[in-house]
């Protein structure tokens, strides 16, 4: 193959490879609940009976698009608190404001974890194996054109890792109450380093222990952070 098609096909694999992941991307993000997955921005835990809200989770979408929004002051702020009469989730945006509110008393369960996106596995798997079949079949087989055929192989192979990584980052926790009535409030965000504090599972698990106390006694529990 001439140099110049070398470096044509060089470029068509760069540029396939950024449209073909941001495509993937895209299409996952239609698929995103009414309450996304939020960058932490505030998370408090009362350590005395005595303070009221016990529980502050809030911060914004995540995304550059809703990052740009925050910064010019359009952005979308969604909180999750618990008080001592009520769990509530607050959603503010320049369009909308809503409060989804429950009493504490008409809380029938509460349950939180982490979710990894699989399919990103899945795909990671499937371009990496296909990359390094077609790799070894350009090598093996004299073509006329292997030089695009080892250029599409990286270029799946590089698709196929950063799938990868994408598996690795996109764990998320999720915290949420159910009410009597069947009804869910909850959050989802990414876990995040606030100062010296990270907040994770484990974390997370301290806020259901809070609503759990509360919900079982009548007396506001003390949580001491570890």
């Amino acid at each position: 193959m001439p140099f110049a098609q070398q470096e044509e096909a060089i470029a068509i694999a760069c540029l396939v490879v950024p449209v073909v992941f941001v495509g993937f991307l895209f299409l996952f993000s239609l698929f995103e609940t009414s309450v996304p997955t939020l960058v932490l921005l505030d998370y408090r835990i009362s350590s005395s009976s005595q303070k009221d809200p016990l529980v502050v989770i809030a911060g914004r979408p995540d995304g550059i698009w809703a990052w740009f929004l925050a910064l010019i002051g359009l952005g979308t702020s969604i909180r999750f608190e618990v008080t001592k009469m009520a769990v509530q989730r607050e959603i503010s945006s320049p369009s909308r404001h809503i409060i989804d509110s429950a009493p504490i008393n008409n809380i029938s369960s509460t349950n939180y974890g982490s979710s990894k996106r699989l399919l990103f596995l899945v795909l990671a798997v499937i371009l990496m194996l296909a990359s390094a079949a077609g790799l070894a079949v350009t090598l093996i087989v004299a073509i006329k054109e292997r030089e695009l055929g080892i250029g599409v192989s990286v270029a799946t192979f590089i698709v196929g890792f950063l799938f990868l990584i994408g598996f690795l980052l996109s764990k998320r926790i999720v915290i949420q109450v159910e009410t009597s009535g069947g009804r869910f409030i909850g959050i989802k965000f990414k876990p995040s380093v606030l100062g010296k504090l990270t907040v994770d599972s484990d974390e997370i698990a301290k806020v259901v222990r809070i609503i759990n106390s509360f919900i079982a006694s009548d007396t506001i529990p003390v949580v001491t952070r570890i």
